[in-house]
């Protein structure tokens, strides 16, 4: 009787190619030449895969919570985890309207100081308008995607010559998802060209 595990014709039993072999049941075989078991491998890898997918999609969830924003003194971007507070509690809504400086924004965010210390755990007040969520997507290059972003779209074009658009991420609340705006269709590659904030030239009569 043919062995029960084969790999591309090879019984793993005898080492030889379509040889006949007594194991019928391999789940029961653990004394393997060279101390090797095909199943108990085979076992060991489905594990190890299922791990590398949950962590995968542990790593997503925590980067659906991951914000940038442009810091209102030195112009620069963080990324991290967006916070607003306010400094007074006021009783009605005219007197938040009255003093809107009372709200602050912010990206928390950890920066190394050296290997083997703690690290600093600091936070930037940025312009609220600039704040915009990780959409969980790569570019090409592998650059993360954000909202506001300005992204180059290659398209299919039903067979003929794909061709490129200019697109601005959003969230659209209808489908709970970030699209791209103008339509895009569907996408073959992404780039990142910049953002609307920094870069508005780059979209269609936009001016710096």
């Amino acid at each position: 009787m043919k062995c029960s595990y084969y790999c591309n014709g090879y019984c793993f039993w005898s080492g030889d190619t379509g040889a006949v072999c007594d194991k019928i049941a391999y789940g029961t075989h653990k004394c393997i030449k060279d101390g090797y078991c095909p199943k108990e491998q085979n076992d060991r890898e489905l594990k190890e895969h299922a791990n590398a997918i949950i962590a995968e999609e542990e790593q997503k969830r925590r980067e659906r919570f991951l914000f940038r924003g442009k810091d209102k003194d030195d112009g620069k971007w963080y990324e991290g985890a967006y916070r607003a507070y306010d400094d007074t509690t006021y009783c009605f809504k005219e007197d938040y309207d009255r003093h809107p400086e009372n709200t602050h924004h912010t990206i928390v965010f950890s920066r190394m100081t050296d290997w083997g210390l703690p690290n600093q755990h600091l936070q930037s007040e940025v312009i609220p308008e600039t704040v915009g969520q990780y959409t969980g997507l790569q570019d090409k290059n592998g650059k993360k995607i954000f909202e506001g972003d300005i992204v180059k779209v290659t398209r299919s074009n039903n067979g003929y010559s794909p061709y490129t658009q200019t697109c601005v991420v959003q969230y659209d609340p209808r489908s709970a998802s970030y699209d791209f705006y103008d339509y895009c269709g569907d996408i073959d590659s992404v780039e990142v060209l910049g953002n609307i904030f920094d870069n508005p030239e780059l979209l269609r009569g936009g001016k710096k």
